[in-house]
């Protein structure tokens, strides 16, 4: 990777005006990625039209491209910082090394004239004058052994100190790394989205209609055939087993939140369809522009992830994390761009885990957000759910499913 700035064998202020050159370069990327997240915003709150998808599709391509340089320049700010550290480390480790050296000297000067007792002293000196010296010597020995052990208490500090930054340096390193992955990602995600959907329209408004329908027809029948196999699970989930809702239980999974589709997943909305669009919405979607980073609810362990994109005729959750949280809840977070993270993972609330996208059946950018009783939620494979020779279950694809008594509404526990 090329950076716009060399950080070989320069001294600590060279080091620190880079870094400095890093940060007015981040402050201007930042500006540019706020007015194309707002461009991104104008154009996908427009009517749903082929060319307004278009212009949203190049919005988010150039954001993207704009967070991609952000993060090459983070990563060199703080390569750039992890070299000022590691230069800083060894001016330490030469000063405990001189002091150390001043230390020994000093014990052994005072070894030497305390192994005289008083009276040797005293018989030795020719004079009073001489005999008062060497006390004084002691002392000023003594006083120097004092200082010289404070200053190498402090310098080790220090020393640790500028260890553990650099520790820290380097796990921020990993995060921006992974984050410039997963951005690549969304960027060349975006382009092929974009690609595909100009060839099976051939720019014509009429077949985006068309495709558009048929999206729905298949998001319709995704959560119909999920609503069929769970319905059979059966699975006993104890109410005990998880927090009653409480606003503010859980974090926000997304920086900027507009909601665009409620939950409807109870049993009374199944029975009711008018209370919401849907008669099943086993979740909350967030509208949001493809690259936004995606964030854990509350701490956990990522339980797994899928794409079933990878599988052609599977049309349900695409690029997918269920996260396992410690207090009895369990998280789906679908339609990504990237997965950042992997299975076994520890995350703490707030962990980008993962970038919002337009994978799998989806009619527009979004993030979906399910909520579950841990207890009656699993990944598995849709062939062993239901036996049928069409859609997911012919392939090896893997999904998330739950008892229909497992499903929670989200947004009862957020902010």
């Amino acid at each position: 990777m090329s950076l716009p700035f060399s950080v070989q064998g320069q001294s600590v202020s060279e080091l620190e005006q880079e870094i400095a050159n890093y940060n007015i370069e981040i402050q201007k990327l930042e500006k540019e990625i706020a007015e194309q997240r707002l461009k991104v915003e104008d154009t996908s709150k427009k009517a749903a039209s082929l060319q307004s998808v278009v212009n949203s599709l190049n919005a988010t391509q150039k954001k993207l491209d704009a967070e991609i340089s952000r993060t090459r320049n983070v990563i060199g700010k703080t390569e750039t910082n992890i070299e000022k550290i590691s230069i800083e480390i060894v001016d330490k480790r030469n000063k405990i090394e001189i002091t150390n050296g001043a230390l020994s000297e000093a014990v052994r000067a005072l070894n030497v004239l305390e192994d005289r007792s008083i009276f040797e002293m005293i018989f030795s000196s020719r004079t009073i004058s001489d005999f008062t010296k060497d006390l004084v010597n002691i002392q000023k020995i003594k006083k120097t052994l004092g200082k010289k052990k404070v200053e190498l208490i402090n310098l080790n500090e220090e020393l640790f100190t500028k260890k553990t930054e650099s520790e820290t340096e380097k796990e921020n390193l990993e995060e921006e790394r992974l984050k410039l992955v997963g951005q690549r990602e969304s960027v060349e995600y975006t382009k092929k989205e974009k690609d595909s959907l100009l060839a099976v329209t051939k720019n014509q408004e009429a077949n985006y209609k068309a495709v558009l329908a048929k999206k729905e027809a298949q998001k319709k029948e995704f959560q119909d055939t999920l609503l069929e196999i769970e319905s059979k699970l059966n699975i006993l989930v104890d109410p005990g087993s998880y927090p009653s809702a409480i606003k503010g239980l859980l974090g926000w999974p997304l920086d900027s939140i507009y909601v665009t589709q409620q939950f409807g997943g109870t049993q009374f909305a199944k029975t009711n369809p008018g209370v919401y669009s849907r008669p099943f919405h086993p979740g909350a979607d967030f509208g949001t522009p493809i690259g936004s980073q995606v964030r854990t609810i509350s701490d956990g362990v990522i339980k797994g992830v899928g794409n079933t994109d990878a599988y052609p005729g599977c049309y349900a959750w695409g690029k997918f994390i269920l996260v396992e949280h410690d207090n009895g809840l369990s998280s789906l977070y679908a339609h990504l761009s990237s997965i950042l993270r992997s299975p076994g993972e520890r995350v703490t609330q707030g962990t980008v885990i993962g970038l919002s996208g337009n994978t799998g059946v989806s009619t527009g950018p979004h993030l979906h957000l399910g909520l579950y009783a841990t207890q009656g939620v699993f990944v598995g494979k849709y062939a062993a759910q239901k036996k049928s020779a069409t859609g997911c279950a012919s392939t090896d694809a893997t999904g998330v499913f739950a008892d229909l008594d497992a499903y929670l509404d989200p947004l009862s526990y957020l902010p």
